[in-house]
């Protein structure tokens, strides 16, 4: 694996926003998300947890994805009651969520850019592409770059640092 491949953080959600699968810089990527957890989820993250709207440069941005992306999901798969759940989760806990989700928006936003406030490394401005897996219905590869000989790449390299262990 090159060096480049080690600053590709690099996540695997499935269509309820669980995050199932993810390269090591994923993790140190959504620091916040995760904190001491194992298993994190990105709707919950968004709309439950203060330090989300700390992270995300572009909270309201993030949310009407997050709810579209949820939206979409259960429209996909309107028996999934662990989707039911979820959503019934994030309507109790957030009015934001509950206007987001009342307007019925399904747009799934694949490529774009992301600005996040990261706690160790300060601000980083990555772009994003995500793309379906298609062997797996439901789960998506969603990994950030940075140009090279960036400070976004320079955080990403330092973060790496963190995350690899020595050969």
């Amino acid at each position: 694996m090159g060096r480049g491949d080690l600053t590709t953080p690099a996540l695997i959600p499935d269509g309820r926003l669980d995050v199932i699968g993810a390269n090591a810089l994923g993790p140190a990527l959504y620091q916040p998300m995760y904190g001491p957890r194992r298993n994190a989820n990105v709707a919950r993250f968004v709309f439950t947890d203060p330090a989300a709207r700390t992270f995300w440069c572009d909270w309201d941005t993030i949310a009407d994805d997050t709810a579209n992306t949820l939206r979409a999901e259960s429209g996909r798969n309107p028996c999934d009651r662990s989707v039911t759940e979820l959503v019934d989760e994030l309507a109790a806990r957030s009015p934001e969520f509950t206007t987001r989700w009342a307007r019925h928006d399904v747009h799934v936003r694949s490529t774009g850019t992301r600005r996040i406030e990261h706690p160790l490394v300060g601000r980083l401005t990555l772009p994003f592409e995500s793309t379906p897996l298609v062997a797996d219905r439901g789960q998506t590869l969603l990994m950030y770059s940075a140009a090279t000989g960036s400070a976004p790449q320079d955080a990403l390299h330092l973060m790496a640092s963190w995350t690899s262990s020595p050969r």
